[in-house]
Parts: C-alpha cells; sequence; structure tokens
C-alpha cells in the first residue's frame, strides 16, 4: 500500500508598484520622449507652426483664332468691286451707268413732191370770148412724199404753194388738206384776199400734234368773176408742198436725219476698294455696252476722261434695236495702262451717239432710248499698293470672381501669336483689346503688334504656291494684364497687306489669312488667398 505524504505550499509573493506594467509602460514612452528631446537638440531643429501649401498656376485665354478665307475675305470687308468670278478667280469690277438718252429731236427731211398743175379747161369754158363768172372745186392729190410712210409731228409741218396762171383772177380760193391714208382733213387753207391772175400765195399747214401719213391732198372751192379769153391753153394752176427744213418727230416710220443722242458732261465716280487708291491694274478691260432701242443703226464717239487728267476715247457703230427688243453693242478696250495708272476715283463722259444715217428705214416711237453703261474688269493680277483694313470684332467672356488671383499675383505675362499667310503680298497685324466693342478700333485699352509676316511663296504665274508662318510672343507687364478684368474682352485686327512693290502679284480664290492669338498668365497661388 502506497503512503501519500503531503508537501508543505508556499503563498505567492504580492507583486511591487515597480513591477507594475503601468509602470514599465510609463518609463517606456518617457524614455522615448527624452529621445526625440536628445536628438533635436543634436540636430538643433525646431518645430515651425504649421503654413498654407504655395504653388504657381496658369490662365490661358485664346482671343484670335481666324481663318481668313479669300471668299469670307471678300465678305467681310464688303468692298466694292471685288468679287470671285465663276472660275474661282477674284475680280475687280466697276460699272458706271451712263443717262439712258429719249430720242425727243428726231427730224425727217421729206423731199418737195413734184408740184401739181390743173388746167383751167378742166373746170370751165369759154362763152363768146370770155370766162363767165362760176365756182368750181379742185382736187389736187400730191404724191406721196419720201422718206416716210408716217410720222407724229411734234413740231413743223410744209407749205402749200399756189401760183394762178388761169389768167383770171380767183375772189375766193379756200380748202381742206386732207389725208389720204388716214381719211381725215388735217387742216384748212383760204386765201382771205382771193388770188389775182399772176399771183401767188403760200399758206403754211401746221402738223404739230398730228399724225400723218406721206399722202395728202387739197381740196379747193374756188370762185371766179371771169374775164374775157381767146383761149383756154396753157391757163393753169400750179400747187406745190414744201417741208422746208424739214419736220421734227416723236415717232415715225422712214428715214431719220443723223440724229445726235448727246452725254453732256456725265459724271460718276468710281467707289475704289478702302485702301486701293494706288492700285494698278494689270490686265485690265473697260467695255462700253451701249443698248439701243432705236431702230435705226448708229455710231457711238465718247470720251471718258478720268479724275486725275487721264483721256480715253471710244468710238465704233451701234447695232439697231427696238424698244421691244433692244440690242447692245459692245465696245472694248485692254490697252487701258495709261489710263488706269493711276487708278480715277471718278470719270466725266462726254460725245454722243448719231443714230440715222439719212439712207436707212426704221420705226422711231416715243418710247424709244439709247442708255450706256462702263464696264471695267481685270482679274486682280495687279501692282498693288500698301492697303489696310480692319477685321472682325470676336468677343471672349472672362469669369471676374478670382479674376484678381490673376492680375495681382502674376509672376509672368505673353502674348503669343501665329500667322499663317497664303497671300501675295506680307501682312502686318495688329491686335486691338478693349472692354467696349464701339470703342475698338476708335479707343483701344490695349494694342499688340504689329506683327509681321512674309508674302507667301510667289510661282511663275505671280499667284502663291505655298503658305508662310510668323510666330511672336510678346511680354506682358502688370498693367496691360489688367485688361482681363472686362467681363467680355473684344478683340480685332487692323490688318495691313503690304506693297507688293511694283511686282504683279496675283490674288486668287483659295488665298487665305490665319491669326491666332492667346495670353498666358503664370500667377503664384497660396491658401492666404
Amino acid at each position: 500500500m502506497e503512503e501519500t505524504v503531503a508537501l508543505p505550499r508556499r503563498r505567492p509573493r504580492k507583486p511591487t508598484f515597480w513591477e507594475s506594467p503601468v509602470f514599465i509602460y510609463g518609463l517606456k514612452i518617457f524614455l522615448g520622449f527624452i529621445v526625440v528631446m536628445v536628438f533635436l537638440t543634436i540636430t538643433q531643429c525646431t518645430v515651425k507652426k504649421p503654413e498654407s501649401p504655395t504653388w504657381t498656376t496658369n490662365l490661358t485665354l485664346p482671343l484670335v483664332n481666324r481663318t481668313y478665307q479669300m471668299p469670307e475675305i471678300i465678305r467681310k470687308i464688303d468692298q466694292p468691286g471685288i468679287d470671285i468670278d465663276s472660275t474661282g478667280a477674284v475680280v475687280y469690277s466697276v460699272e458706271i451707268p451712263l443717262d439712258t438718252i429719249l430720242l425727243d429731236e428726231i427730224v425727217i427731211s421729206p423731199s418737195d413732191p413734184t408740184p401739181v398743175v390743173v388746167q383751167l379747161s378742166d373746170y370751165v369754158a369759154l362763152q363768146l370770148g370770155a370766162v363767165p363768172p362760176t365756182s368750181f372745186d379742185i382736187n389736187i392729190d400730191f404724191p406721196p412724199v419720201d422718206r416716210f410712210s408716217w410720222a407724229t409731228i411734234s413740231a413743223g409741218g410744209f407749205d402749200v404753194i399756189f401760183v394762178n396762171d388761169f389768167g383770171v383772177p380767183l375772189d375766193t380760193i379756200i380748202g381742206d388738206v386732207f389725208d389720204i391714208v388716214n381719211s381725215r382733213i388735217i387742216s384748212s387753207v383760204s386765201f382771205p384776199g382771193g388770188l389775182a391772175a399772176g399771183a401767188a400765195e403760200t399758206a403754211f399747214v401746221d402738223l404739230a400734234g398730228q399724225t400723218v401719213s406721206n399722202t395728202i391732198s387739197v381740196n379747193l372751192h374756188c370762185f371766179t368773176p371771169g374775164g374775157m379769153m381767146l383761149s383756154l391753153d396753157d391757163k393753169s394752176l400750179s400747187a406745190a408742198m414744201m417741208y422746208g427744213s424739214g419736220v421734227t418727230v416723236s415717232a415715225a416710220s422712214g428715214i431719220i436725219d443723223p440724229t445726235n443722242a448727246v452725254f453732256d458732261n456725265i459724271f460718276a465716280d468710281i467707289d475704289l476698294p478702302k485702301g486701293f487708291d494706288s492700285i494698278q491694274l494689270v490686265n485690265a478691260v473697260l467695255t462700253l455696252e451701249i443698248e439701243n432701242a432705236v431702230n435705226f443703226p448708229g455710231f457711238l464717239n465718247l470720251d471718258i476722261t478720268g479724275s486725275n487728267g487721264q483721256l480715253l476715247n471710244l468710238a465704233d457703230n451701234v447695232l439697231p434695236g427696238s424698244a421691244m427688243s433692244p440690242v447692245s453693242t459692245y465696245l472694248t478696250n485692254n490697252d487701258l495702262a495709261s489710263f488706269l495708272n493711276p487708278m480715277p476715283t471718278s470719270v466725266t463722259v462726254n460725245g454722243a451717239a448719231t443714230l440715222g444715217d439719212g439712207v436707212t428705214a426704221g420705226v422711231v416711237t416715243s418710247n424709244d432710248y439709247i442708255v450706256s453703261r462702263i464696264k471695267l474688269e481685270s482679274p486682280l493680277e495687279a501692282v498693288i499698293g500698301q492697303s489696310t483694313f480692319t477685321g472682325d470684332i470676336d468677343s471672349e467672356d472672362i469669369e471676374q470672381e478670382d479674376i484678381d488671383l490673376a492680375t495681382e499675383h502674376i509672376l509672368r505675362a505673353q502674348f503669343l501669336t501665329s500667322i499663317v499667310n497664303h497671300l501675295p503680298l506680307g501682312v502686318t497685324i495688329e491686335i486691338l483689346l478693349s472692354g467696349d466693342s464701339s470703342t475698338l478700333y476708335s479707343n483701344p485699352q490695349l494694342v499688340l503688334g504689329p506683327f509681321q509676316v512674309a508674302p507667301g511663296e510667289i510661282g511663275p504665274d505671280n499667284s502663291v504656291i505655298n503658305e508662310v508662318s510668323s510666330e511672336n510672343t510678346v511680354t506682358l507687364d502688370s498693367l496691360d494684364v489688367q485688361i482681363l478684368k472686362n467681363p467680355v474682352l473684344y478683340s480685332g485686327q487692323i490688318i495691313t497687306l503690304q506693297s507688293s512693290n511694283g511686282i504683279p502679284v496675283k490674288v486668287t480664290g483659295s488665298d487665305y489669312l490665319t491669326a491666332r492669338g492667346v495670353i498666358q498668365v503664370e500667377y503664384r497661388f497660396d491658401g492666404d488667398f
């Protein structure tokens, strides 16, 4: 049997404060702090107050980004006479209308018809060796008048001349002048004192305001007191019809005398494109169009005098037309070097179109006219002097809430521009900036430039075959950047086309000019603002 021996147990000892976890961990923290302080003391570093961060940033504001294609350049500058034709060529043309001339002084000069002679024996018989007192009627049909078949007379008429070779007096001689074709009386004639034997009397027939034919008769009523007469042989009365210097007509069918449609000191301005005062056109053609609504051929002779004293004469035949179907005759002249250099700003036209040759028959009416216009046209292949025009006005909205961050703390500010030129002329551009579009060109707040770019590369035909470009940088100061304080910033360009220096250049529809420009502002930013 096993014997169990009980061993004595020792009570555990209670730990002291120095052995407690609180003391141990606290001691570690304290020693760590001492180590840090000693390190900082050795390195002589101090702990600074926390500060706001600081950095730089950029503000970029695009102001100009425009490509002016030639059609747009033409449309935007809105200058008279410059356009693009159907072939795509840029042309300069100007049309000068001249006065419309109405033919109100048309003269017809008919030849005098053969006089008509009537015999006394056809109307009376001798009785006991005498002509008894008697009355009788005489009808005198004049031969048709030449040079017109009908005419509306505005002034003039004809004379009827009677010569009494009856051998007896005519105490009464009255009658009517009759238009045979139109079957109407156009006038009356009378001789209150009668017509003595052997005497002649003339009556004027006024045709003003009447339309008459060329076939006229006179129906006379005569009374003779009679007289002694042995024979009626060779006893006659002759009647003659004379138009004298002719009649003025407003309408007629026939042969008119040469009639002048006069162009007397007709003045006309030539609207030159802005800046083209010194332009010299190289291949210009001047065309004179004469629109003839008169049914007679003619001849035109005009002197055109330019404002600089140049003189150009144009003369040629004119084709006949009509009021219902006018016909145009074109006279051209391409030998214009002396007339167009320098380019006149106005012209004065003198001369006349002479219509009717006195031989050719035709019809003229009160609606007939002749009108002329001068047209000068040239491809814009020219010796061009320096010229200036203004470009578009563009605008850019600028947020103003924090704009002072940029304008008051700038480190650097620049205006960067790029110009691409596909024109045959050197170009200078000034950039204008303002917060007021109405005074942008008259009183800008800021002007940048001028910036220059050379002409495009010119080919054998004087047109551009390759573009050229120019890059430019302008430093802006603290005053310049105040322009950004405009809520809306307007920009425009003054574009100067430089002279071609006496060398002809050709502008085409595919030419263009591109301008780009931005403002870049680098400024300091920190948490204090």
